[in-house]
């Protein structure tokens, strides 16, 4: 057997491995895109009730931040976005910078991951301790590593729909198990931040995904076309614009989308230069791709 042959065979399985493990993310937010989370496709839901603070990208790092632990800052996708496959993983790199907790079963950062109705689990980083629990407010499985002198990858692994294995920075750290608890609600859910009242504190964050994503691919496909019957853009889309612009009309938004169907600029929300845009487009023959924004990068 020859040298390249058998540098062949060793190659494959390696190559096989690491595509079925390395590229099996369907919905990947990194910090390099310049975008926040909720700007991205497949996009993530924002719930922020801090009063001064909001999400916000510093450099090449996403920093959330809350102060009381009232406050709550988070990003979601949940419902018929989410589909959870035999092996969902989730995979975060981040910084912890401060905060606390109400008592040892809380930190600064929470991922929960809901795999189901009522059952889930949630993975905390803390001041140098990362944890799982093993019921509500029940601390569970825990390990003493580093999270703020340096950014560390943090990988979840739920096989089967009810065992969970963590690991840090790739190492096998954590294993522990689903629960179940009406809290988690009906929905399945991947949330990551300041997840309740019990915690606060400020993380940054660089990359966060995983593969549990239910829509490949296609992830606005009613954007500038608010009536969705696939041509962009015709007179219902015209009407449809000026109804939201001007007359108060129903905003709508698909759920992998981070802007609305009639915000063809990506401004944000919908105005005057929308629907002149869907105007040029619908009767005087510009082209989309030159007249309308990209919702995905902007």
């Amino acid at each position: 057997m020859s040298r390249h042959t058998l540098n062949l065979i060793v190659a494959i399985p390696l190559l096989t491995a690491a595509v079925a493990y390395g590229r099996d993310y369907n919905s990947t937010w990194t910090a390099a895109s310049g975008r926040v989370p909720g700007n991205v496709c497949p996009t993530w839901l924002l719930a922020n009730t801090a009063a001064l603070e909001t999400p916000h990208l510093e450099g090449d790092t996403l920093v959330m931040s809350t102060s009381t632990y009232t406050d709550i800052m988070y990003y979601e996708q949940s419902g018929t976005a989410i589909s959870i496959p035999d092996t969902l993983r989730i995979e975060f790199r981040m910084k912890l910078v401060a905060g606390g907790g109400t008592g040892p079963a809380y930190a600064p950062f929470a991922t929960v991951f809901i795999v189901a109705a009522n059952k889930g689990n949630r993975l905390w980083i803390g001041p140098d301790e990362i944890f799982l629990w093993s019921a509500d407010g029940v601390k569970g499985a825990s390990a003493s590593v580093d999270t703020d002198n340096d950014f560390h990858t943090y990988r979840i692994e739920v096989v089967g729909g009810t065992s969970v294995s963590v690991y840090y920075d790739d190492a096998p750290t954590l294993s522990g198990a689903i629960y179940t608890s009406a809290a988690f609600g009906l929905d399945p859910t991947i949330r990551f931040g300041d997840c309740g009242d019990s915690e606060f504190g400020t993380e940054k964050l660089l990359l966060f995904r995983h593969n549990g994503y239910a829509i490949d691919g296609n992830y606005c496909p009613c954007w500038a076309d608010p009536n969705c019957d696939g041509i962009r853009s015709n007179l219902v889309d015209v009407a449809m614009t000026i109804g939201v612009a001007l007359r108060g009309g129903l905003s709508l938004v698909d759920v992998s989308c981070p802007t609305e169907r009639t915000d063809v600029n990506c401004s944000g929300f919908t105005d005057i230069i929308d629907v002149v845009k869907t105007i040029e487009v619908a009767f005087r023959a510009a082209k989309p791709a030159t007249t309308y924004c990209n919702p995905c990068v902007y």
